[in-house]
């Protein structure tokens, strides 16, 4: 009996380690997304789920970048970036670049005030808050309709923060109006001070039940819906939010963009599609010479 165990035993170990391997294999085949993370920053990311027993799911690596010198709060008021600052960001996005990345974006929406400064340091596609989606959005849409920005506080990003930042990135002022915000911050874990402060151990998004935190969020959406009735789309400016978009989904009946559907769209657009067309190796996207002579 204790033979066979033995064998039993060593037969799953090599199992889980073919998979082991098969994972490994088929993640260094991924498309690679570049992030770049405020210093200190404690919360995950939203990432997509990689599963190497699906190949016909969609998924892309994500690599990570610290901004050294540069904290939450600092990036959340879109304050003018210090020299040793902005040499910091360079080195952040110069290791993304390095790391074959086919885009970057940010741990944090409010990454969107340094957008422009980002988009001069690479060649790269710099998406740094799901607010980059807001142009698209306001083409699909009649000018009286509207579309609901859900922010984690709105007590530091006011609507005409808002305004001023769809401006920035590309929004004539008519349209940048339709973008209505909502804050969370009456949920505990959600005000910008509960976000930031490294040294509180219980923070409310870890600490409280994700069904209520998640019920909160969609009765505060609800009812900002309810009194926008022309609004046709979510977004989710906060990358804290994604986790939701699903519930607000099946909720509201209302398309829902954040931090990945940002990601995913540009993604989609930038490697191969496995389900038909040409197969090529994602890490060569843009040198394809498949079709030449």
């Amino acid at each position: 009996m204790g033979c066979s165990h033995s064998s039993a035993a060593t037969t799953r170990t090599s199992k889980q380690s073919r998979r082991a391997k098969q994972s490994r294999a088929f993640c260094a085949g991924l498309p690679v997304v570049g992030i770049l993370r405020c210093d200190g920053a404690r919360w995950e990311c939203a990432q997509a789920i990689v599963s190497a027993a699906d190949r016909a799911e969609y998924h892309y690596r994500i690599v990570y970048a610290v901004v050294e010198g540069l904290p939450y709060q600092h990036v959340r008021a879109g304050k003018p970036l210090s020299a040793s600052q902005e040499e910091a960001l360079r080195v952040a996005v110069e290791e993304l670049d390095l790391a074959g990345c086919v885009c970057i974006t940010g741990d944090c929406g409010s990454f969107v005030h340094y957008q422009g400064a980002v988009r001069s340091l690479t060649t790269r596609a710099v998406v740094l808050s799901p607010l980059v989606q807001a142009s698209l959005i306001a083409t699909m849409y009649q000018r009286t309709e509207k579309v609901i920005v859900v922010t984690n506080d709105t007590n530091d990003y006011s609507q005409a923060d808002l305004e001023q930042n769809l401006v920035a990135i590309g929004l004539e002022q008519d349209d940048a109006k339709r973008f209505i915000v909502v804050g969370l911050q009456h949920i505990r874990g959600f005000a910008t001070a509960d976000v930031a402060d490294q040294e509180v151990s219980e923070w409310g998004l870890v600490d409280e039940s994700v069904t209520t935190v998640e019920r909160k969020a969609i009765i505060t959406t609800v009812e900002r819906k309810a009194k926008e009735r022309n609004a046709k789309a979510i977004i989710l400016e906060s990358t804290l939010l994604p986790s939701f978009s699903d519930a607000l989904r099946a909720r509201l009946g209302l398309p829902v963009f954040d931090a990945l559907t940002l990601v995913d769209y540009f993604v989609h657009a930038s490697t191969d599609n496995p389900r038909f067309g040409l197969d090529f190796d994602e890490r060569q996207a843009g040198g394809c010479n498949a079709y030449d002579g």
